[in-house]
C-alpha cells in the first residue's frame, strides 16, 4: 500500500511505511493483492464482486466474534447502496446480527471515498465496479486523479485488496499503477481460500 501511495501522489517521496507487524485479517484474507472479477456491470453494480465480498464476510465473521476492522470503498454510489442491501439479505454475511448493529456497522466501514477521510482500518476492500459492459468514462473519472486509490491504499494499515476487472482497470489513469504493482489472485481462489479458512475455524 505504502509503496503504491508513494508512487502515485507522492513522487517517491514518502521515507516511513507502516510496520509489517502481525495482522489477523491479513492471515485470513491473504496479502495485499488484485482480486481480478471479469463480470457484467448495471449501472457501475457488478453484482459477482459483490458476491464475493459478501462470501469472504461470512468467513471471516465465522472466525471472530467482534466485526471485522475492514473498509469497503468504492468510487460509485449505485455499488455501495447494492452491497449494503446484499449484506443484510436472508443468509447474507450480516443478516445474523441485529439491524441497528448492522446499519451501525454498514455505515462506518461501507462506503465512498469521503467516507473514509482520516480514517484508518486494519484492511481495505477497493470495491471497483464499472466492469464488463459499463461506459470507459466511469473507470477514467475514477482514475483521472490519484485521490480515489491513494485513500483506498493510505487507509489499510495492513493490507489492502483491490478487487474488480484488472483488464478494464488497468488503462484508468493512476490504476495502470495498481495493476503493475500488485499479484492478481483470481475471485473463486480468493473466495475459496477463505472459505476452507472459515470452514477449518468453525
Amino acid at each position: 500500500m505504502f509503496a503504491i501511495a508513494n508512487r502515485i501522489a507522492y513522487g517517491e517521496r514518502m521515507i516511513h511505511a507502516t510496520r509489517s507487524d502481525d495482522s489477523r485479517l491479513r492471515e485470513m484474507l491473504g496479502p495485499t493483492a488484485w482480486i481480478d472479477i471479469d463480470a457484467p456491470s448495471a449501472d457501475k453494480w457488478v453484482a459477482e464482486e459483490g458476491r464475493v465480498i459478501d462470501h469472504v464476510l461470512r468467513s471471516l465473521l465465522r472466525n471472530d466474534q467482534d466485526l471485522p476492522d475492514l473498509y469497503i470503498i468504492s468510487p460509485f454510489r449505485v455499488p455501495i447502496a447494492n452491497l449494503k442491501a446484499l449484506l443484510t439479505r436472508r443468509d447474507a454475511a450480516l443478516s445474523k446480527l441485529s439491524r441497528r448493529r448492522a446499519e451501525v456497522w454498514l455505515d462506518h466501514h461501507v462506503g465512498t471515498l469521503h467516507t473514509f477521510q482520516g480514517k484508518e482500518a486494519e484492511s481495505v476492500i477497493l470495491m471497483l465496479g464499472a466492469g464488463r459492459g459499463a461506459k470507459n468514462g466511469s473507470r477514467k473519472w475514477a482514475g483521472r486523479t490519484p485521490n480515489m486509490l491513494n485513500v483506498a491504499a493510505t487507509r489499510a494499515k495492513r493490507s489492502l485488496y483491490v478487487v474488480g476487472n484488472r483488464e478494464l482497470w488497468k488503462g484508468a489513469g493512476v490504476f495502470a499503477t495498481a495493476a503493475e504493482m500488485l499479484p492478481v489472485v483470481p475471485a473463486d481462489v480468493w473466495a475459496e481460500a477463505r472459505r476452507s479458512i472459515g470452514v477449518k475455524a468453525g
